[in-house]
């Protein structure tokens, strides 16, 4: 859950990037499907300002996946596209 995992800035958030940022998203599965908000990495954090860095944090920790057999960890790399 979500269906399609997308994260979407509010216009607040967005507004505060002046251009483009790529930073690469870790974070961690329990077996239960949750992802502990404290266990989500930005790297590298200092590029986005911390409005936009709350938002990817709870939206992520809202993130849900079937359950397994024991805890993963999961990354993928996050464009921000200033238009």
């Amino acid at each position: 859950d979500p269906i399609t995992p997308a994260i979407k800035l509010s216009a607040q958030a967005a507004a505060l990037i002046d251009s483009d940022r790529t930073v690469n998203i870790e974070f961690r599965v329990l077996a239960d499907g949750n992802v502990p908000r404290g266990e989500i990495r930005i790297t590298p954090e200092s590029i986005l300002p911390p409005k936009v860095r709350e938002e990817i944090y709870d939206q992520l920790s809202k993130w849900r996946f079937d359950t397994g057999s024991s805890a993963a960890y999961a990354s993928f790399e996050y464009t921000i596209v200033k238009k």
